[in-house]
C-alpha cells in the first residue's frame, strides 16, 4: 500500500515538474530577444538575457537529469528508492522553476539554504549505495563508521565541485549563479560577497551531517529507514511501473 502511494505521489510529482521545466525554458527562450542586456538594475521581477540564459543553463539540464532514474533502470537495471526520486524531482522544481524563474532566491533569503541543504542530504542518501558497493554492504552493517567517513567525503566533495562549476559559469559566460548580484543588479563586494559561496559550503556539510546522524542511527538500530535508501539492482524481470518517467504515465505497458 505505502509503495502504491508513493508510486502515485511521484507520478503527479513528476508530470507537474515536467511540464512547469518545458514551460519555463520555452518562455525564456521566447523573452531573451527583449530583455535587456548588461546589468539592468530594476527590481526582482526585471530579467535581463543574462538571467534567462542561466534559466536555460539551470532549465535544459534539469530536464535531463529528471530522467535519470528511467536512464539508470533501462540501462544499468538500476531501480533508485522512490522517495528519494519524489524529493530529487521536487528539487529541480524549486531551483530552476521557483529559484531562478521566479527570483525565489531574491524574494527568500532562506531559499537558498534550503535547496543546498536538501541538495546535501540527498547526495549524502545516495553516497551510502556507493559505499555499501565499495566496503561491501555487510561490513559497512559491522563497521558503520566506514559509512560516516566515505560518505562525508563523497557529499563535501560534489558540493565543492558545485561551487567550482557555478564559479565557472559565472566567469565564463557573465551569469548569477552564485548571486553576488543582488535582485536589483547591484554587485556585492567584501564579507557579503563571499557570503553565498561560504554559506553554501556551511549548509551543505550541515545537510552531510544531519543525514549521516539519520543514516548511522537507522543503520545501528531497525536499518528499516537506511536499507529504503538504498539502490537496488533489479532483479528477474524488469516490470516498469514504479515511477512516471518510465512513461507509465502516457502509455500502457
Amino acid at each position: 500500500m505505502q509503495n502504491k502511494v508513493l508510486s502515485i505521489t511521484e507520478k503527479i510529482v513528476f508530470s507537474i515538474v515536467l511540464l512547469s521545466l518545458i514551460l519555463t525554458i520555452i518562455l525564456s527562450i521566447i523573452a531573451i530577444p527583449g530583455a535587456p542586456t548588461g546589468d539592468f538594475v530594476g527590481n526582482i521581477n526585471d530579467k535581463t538575457q543574462s538571467d534567462y540564459l542561466l534559466i536555460l543553463v539551470m532549465g535544459i539540464p534539469a530536464l535531463i537529469a529528471l530522467f535519470i532514474p528511467l536512464f539508470l533502470k533501462k540501462v544499468f537495471k538500476i531501480d533508485m528508492p522512490l522517495p528519494i526520486i519524489i524529493i530529487f524531482e521536487i528539487f529541480l522544481f524549486c531551483a530552476v522553476v521557483l529559484g531562478e524563474y521566479f527570483s525565489f532566491y531574491y524574494r527568500f533569503g532562506s531559499w537558498d539554504n534550503m535547496l543546498h541543504f536538501t541538495s546535501a542530504v540527498l547526495l549524502t542518501y545516495l553516497s551510502f549505495s556507493l559505499v555499501n558497493v565499495i566496503v561491501g554492504e555487510e561490513r559497512v552493517k559491522r563497521h558503520p563508521w566506514m559509512l560516516l567517513i566515505l560518505s562525508f567525503a563523497i557529499a563535501e566533495t560534489l558540493g565543492i565541485m558545485w561551487e567550482l562549476t557555478e564559479f565557472t559559469m559565472d566567469g565564463l559566460w557573465g551569469l548569477n549563479s552564485q548571486k553576488f548580484m543582488d535582485g536589483n543588479g547591484i554587485n556585492l563586494v567584501g564579507r557579503q560577497a563571499l557570503m553565498d559561496t561560504m554559506g553554501d559550503i556551511i549548509v551543505n556539510s550541515v545537510g552531510i551531517v544531519f543525514a549521516l546522524i539519520s543514516g548511522y542511527y537507522s543503520l545501528r538500530h531497525s536499518q528499516e529507514f537506511y536499507n529504503s535508501l538504498l539502490i537496488r539492482n533489479i532483479k528477474g524481470e524488469e516490470v516498469y511501473e514504479n515511477y512516471a518517467s518510465d512513461g507509465s504515465v502516457w502509455f500502457n505497458k
